[in-house]
């Protein structure tokens, strides 16, 4: 009814006029308003302005000096592992409490939020990182007793502000404990691309403790990506003065990504890498890219694929991903016309990976060990 009320008085008398600022706008609805509240009532003595005076107007108290602070309570229970850890806000917060599952009340505050709780918890202990990403305490006492771990735990605090997966987190997690081995957990000052490469080649070519590993050109190109990009949050990776073949382009397509597109950091990273990587296969093949035909490019994505050895899911989204960059580039002119188009990444078909029957040597063994033909006995050879 009040909003009725507004409407008909004021609003209605406003309809047809014009205003150039908000100050006119307020100097048209102060006499309106006065004479509005002013109107007596129909079936009560007095009028609003005198309601107010009688009613409202003893009851106000003088505003607090501090602003209004959304606040949320939550019940958490405090469990032991490598010292107390509670979740609140999506992280996990060390309180190292003297006995585990211990009752307790925190509050969450918007504003406050990263001072009361880094102030508060980092000084009893940090930041419980690990027992977020692993459930086997072994993995949990591995990553936290080991060297390096302030900075290790910045790094993965900073990709999962960034809305990192937690098999992402995970994954870099791990290399950055070979990477912290191979260095015998001493970071020099600087490191540069080549040196960086060197030790990943270390790495690969090491004698296997496990004989049936794959450690392959995947898990080189990962061992160098997690070591650059922590390198470079710790400052520590020197700047490299060549210049990469269509860096201006990369540029302008991050940009793209981020104020067009609205694309989390993470992804804005993960496809410009992507698609310098693609800029810089097609330089090393002598290819222009403003001349590049669908051959080129099916040729440039099958050495990818042989080279790093990835599978048909991996193809497909790195194919999506070139796409996209393709496809920005025709937008803009800076390519052959309907080359996108021409990007079919391969079909990933449902249970693929799975094997479609036994080995011929489980086989053999399963035959010799039934010792003749009759199906009961097969079966409880199999069982």
């Amino acid at each position: 009814m009040a909003v009725q009320v507004v409407e008909r008085w004021i609003m209605a008398r406003l309809r047809h006029r014009q205003f150039e600022s908000v100050q006119s706008v307020d100097d048209a609805i102060r006499p309106l308003l006065k004479n509005l509240n002013e109107r007596p009532f129909q079936k009560l003595p007095g009028c609003r302005a005198s309601a107010f005076t009688e009613l409202d107007a003893p009851a106000l108290q003088p505003l607090p000096v501090q602003p209004y602070e959304l606040a949320r309570f939550k019940a958490v229970t405090v469990h032991i592992l490598c010292g107390g850890a509670i979740s609140v806000a999506s992280a996990l917060m060390s309180c190292f409490q003297r006995r585990s599952s211990q009752s307790e009340d925190h509050r969450s505050r918007s504003r406050f939020e990263e001072q009361y709780y880094l102030s508060a918890f980092l000084a009893e202990g940090g930041l419980i990182m690990f027992d977020q990403l692993f459930k086997d305490p072994a993995a949990v006492s591995r990553h936290t007793t080991a060297p390096l771990y302030g900075e290790r735990v910045r790094y993965l605090e900073y990709m999962q502000r960034h809305w990192a997966s937690r098999k992402t987190l995970i994954r870099n997690a791990t290399y950055m404990l070979r990477i912290g081995e191979a260095l015998r957990w001493t970071l020099p000052d600087s490191f540069t691309a080549a040196q960086l490469g060197k030790l990943a080649d270390r790495w690969r070519n090491r004698r296997a403790t496990n004989p049936t590993r794959t450690d392959g050109e995947a898990s080189r190109t990962a061992y160098v990506s997690t070591a650059t990009n922590w390198m470079r949050f710790l400052g520590r990776l020197q700047a490299v003065t060549n210049e990469q073949p269509g860096s201006e382009q990369i540029a302008a397509y991050a940009r793209f990504m981020r104020d067009e597109r609205n694309l989390s950091a993470l992804t804005i990273r993960t496809r410009s890498g992507r698609a310098s990587e693609f800029l810089r296969l097609a330089n090393a093949e002598g290819y222009d890219i403003s001349r590049l035909d669908w051959e080129a490019v099916d040729l440039i994505l099958a050495s990818k694929g042989s080279r790093d050895g990835l599978t048909r899911a991996s193809m497909q989204t790195y194919g999506y991903n070139i796409r996209s960059f393709i496809r920005y580039l025709e937008e803009h002119g800076q390519c052959r016309p309907g080359l996108s188009s021409s990007i079919q990444p391969p079909r990933v078909y449902q249970g693929e990976a799975l094997p479609a029957g036994p080995a011929w040597r489980k086989s053999f063994v399963s035959l010799r060990i039934s010792r003749g033909t009759g199906p009961a006995r097969f079966v409880i050879a199999r069982s």
